[in-house]
């Protein structure tokens, strides 16, 4: 009985050894020595494994995205990218390395001027990430509540004033914030998957080609019907495409 015991307790030992060998951070830093050895696939395969783990963080989309990049996968550098830019849109590593992803596509689009709102939203949250930008608001908020007790107590105007300008601070963040989420979480944007895609006109396949696209472009979903999505890119052209296609960058909950 006693040697049954000793075998199950072997069996749980080597079992915690196991987990313990394949925690987030053991597997990033193997995957990570796989990239300097030039072990492109290999560092995916490991990176992957993270993220089939529900981790998810800038660095590890980073390390991912250069790893596809290596590989002159370009269309999953640029979806990588895309993804580590949705947990800190400001990441300076991240946006250089995207820009020369995106060079290498073929697709070459000038796009149409953004509204003046969501220029001026883009603007003002390219700087800092919406949470900052959150908070901001909130310290301006309880700062024109502070400046509003001096005020009752010492009844001078200068802190009235003040108090105003830091409330009106606050919602004016705070507006933007709000707007700046609703952009960000309306957003349905892909990567186009293939290596050359013909868009159709309508969602069939006989239907006429609108235009060609190719891998690492990035479009916006406007629906789906079947197994066809309707795309528009950059330029305001649009049109129907295959789902199997693309990959969208948002991934869903």
């Amino acid at each position: 009985m006693s040697v049954i015991r000793y075998f199950f307790i072997f069996l749980l030992c080597t079992s915690w050894a196991v987990s313990q060998s394949d925690e987030p951070n053991d597997l990033f830093a193997r995957a990570n020595e796989a990239y300097v050895a030039e072990e492109y696939e290999k560092a995916i395969s490991l990176y992957q494994t993270i993220l089939g783990q529900g981790v998810h963080s800038v660095e590890l989309y980073l390390n991912l995205g250069n790893a596809y990049f290596k590989s002159d996968k370009t269309a999953a550098s640029i979806l990588y990218y895309e993804r580590g830019l949705l947990l800190d849109p400001t990441d300076e590593r991240i946006l250089n390395n995207l820009t020369f992803a995106e060079n290498q596509r073929l697709d070459k689009i000038d796009p149409l001027p953004l509204p003046f709102g969501q220029r001026v939203v883009k603007s003002f949250f390219s700087a800092l990430p919406i949470q900052i930008w959150a908070l901001i608001s909130i310290v301006f908020g309880v700062s024109g509540l502070v400046l509003f007790i001096y005020y009752r107590k010492a009844r001078k105007r200068l802190w009235m004033t003040a108090s105003i300008l830091f409330y009106v601070l606050a919602f004016g963040v705070f507006g933007l914030t709000l707007k700046a989420k609703n952009i960000v979480e309306k957003d349905q944007s892909a990567i186009v998957y293939a290596t050359r895609v013909l868009v159709l006109s309508e969602p069939k396949e006989e239907a006429p080609v609108v235009f060609e696209l190719h891998e690492g472009t990035k479009v916006q979903i406007l629906e789906r019907f079947q197994e066809y999505t309707q795309i528009r890119i950059a330029n305001g052209q649009s049109g129907w495409m295959k789902d199997s296609e693309l990959r969208r960058i948002r991934l869903s909950n």
